[in-house]
């Protein structure tokens, strides 16, 4: 009887150890397909925020947030944004971007799609024709081809598309003219060539040619104007010059570096596909050696003009006494 009751009790042990062994050689099994099934609890991964950064603008957006609300800006632009308040980085600090030409540029193989360009022109003063575009601008040098891609609806657009614009601020007199390379403006997007540098500052574009050698011209002609339209930028524009004249530019180097902070381009020698967040084609010039305020974009006057050329050449005494010129005294500074 005890020798019956001992075989059951080893029976039962072995079927318990032969459970165990069963269980642990299908637990691989069973956790296979545990994980391979849609009933394993999900576990909310934490958003990853991805920047595009845009080749017209350096604004960072997130990839999948909600579109940011529309601007109450949209009205055209008179003239390229000023950048000099901008509280973007600046493109140096931002990996990838590179100085070709000492200028803030980055190349780039392929297009990014960019909001609609904006423009106006102004065609109704005697002295100067003037356009200025904002978006996606593309400017080729050797064809003085700038390509405006994707023009909004508010903005100034051709019938034919195309513009002609002599960047010189003597437009009645017609003899001066012809001798101003012609610059093309082509509302056309389906043409437009790829971008092989692209840049975050605002491009103007004036010329160099005619009577600039002579010093009243180079003042009433191109200085001033000059001033007048690029003031505002504090520095931030590339200066692009068409009927490129060395003499001129190397003369007035010193004036040129203190309206920008980069080397100017000689459009008519350059080859590149330059991409710019705006373009302002012409200078404004209003009458002889002078500023009309009324017509400035930014109300400057001959007094700023003054002013800035104190300040580059380190002339601090502003104001002169005036004597009796009958007493043989010479004016004294103060």
């Amino acid at each position: 009887m005890k020798k019956g009751r001992r075989n059951d009790k080893g029976k039962m042990l072995a079927g318990k150890a032969a459970a165990r062994a069963l269980v642990w050689l299908l637990l691989p099994v069973l956790v296979f397909v545990v994980l391979n099934s849609h009933h394993m609890p999900q576990v909310p991964l934490q958003a990853t925020t991805l920047y595009l950064v845009g080749h017209a603008s350096s604004e960072q957006t997130p990839v999948g947030a909600p579109p940011s609300p529309a601007s109450g800006d949209e009205t055209p632009v008179n003239a390229p944004p000023s950048p000099a308040t901008s509280h973007h980085p600046s493109p140096a600090s931002r990996p990838g971007v590179v100085s070709a030409n000492k200028s803030q540029a980055r190349p780039r193989d392929t297009d990014v799609a960019a909001p609609r360009s904006k423009s106006i022109c102004n065609f109704s003063s005697d002295r100067m024709d003037i356009c200025a575009m904002q978006g996606d601008v593309r400017m080729h040098g050797k064809s003085a081809t700038v390509y405006v891609v994707s023009a909004s609806e508010d903005s100034y657009r051709p019938e034919n598309g195309t513009v002609k614009i002599r960047p010189y601020p003597r437009k009645s007199e017609e003899g001066t003219m012809h001798a101003i390379r012609e610059v093309t403006i082509r509302w056309s997007g389906l043409d437009a060539p790829r971008c092989t540098v692209t840049h975050d500052v605002p491009a103007v574009v004036f010329s160099t040619g005619a009577y600039l050698n002579n010093f009243f011209h180079a003042m009433t002609d191109g200085i001033i104007p000059l001033f007048n339209t690029v003031r505002e930028y504090d520095g931030h524009v590339q200066l692009v010059i068409t009927d490129y004249n060395r003499k001129w530019v190397d003369k007035f180097q010193r004036i040129l570096a203190a309206l920008s902070r980069y080397p100017v381009i000689n459009l008519d020698a350059d080859d590149k596909v330059r991409c710019f967040p705006s373009v302002h084609v012409g200078t404004e010039g209003h009458k002889e050696m002078g500023i009309i305020p009324a017509l400035s974009r930014k109300g400057y006057t001959m007094t700023d003009f003054r002013n800035f050329l104190r300040s580059i050449y380190s002339l601090k005494r502003e104001w002169s006494t005036p004597v009796n010129r009958t007493s043989g005294d010479r004016p004294r500074s103060s």
